[in-house]
């Protein structure tokens, strides 16, 4: 989990860098550029693992996973 957090954090701030590089503008249009590019790309990240969660959600219903720890 940590890794995917770091990772989060170097992804989030290269496409800053990269609105910062493509936009060259005044800074709220860089920052509305960066979260027009990060809402796309959670858009895209979620149709792609969509299939995957629904799956997911099935396997569940059929053997519902206990936790130890809970129980």
């Amino acid at each position: 989990m940590e890794t995917q957090v770091y990772w989060m954090a170097v992804f989030l701030q290269g496409l800053f860098l990269i609105a910062f590089v493509l936009i060259r503008g005044p800074l709220y249009r860089v920052v509305l550029g960066y979260l027009v590019a990060y809402f796309l790309l959670m858009l895209v990240r979620d149709s792609v693992t969509l299939r995957d969660t629904f799956a997911l959600r099935r396997l569940e219903g059929i053997a519902p996973v206990t936790n130890p720890a809970t129980s």
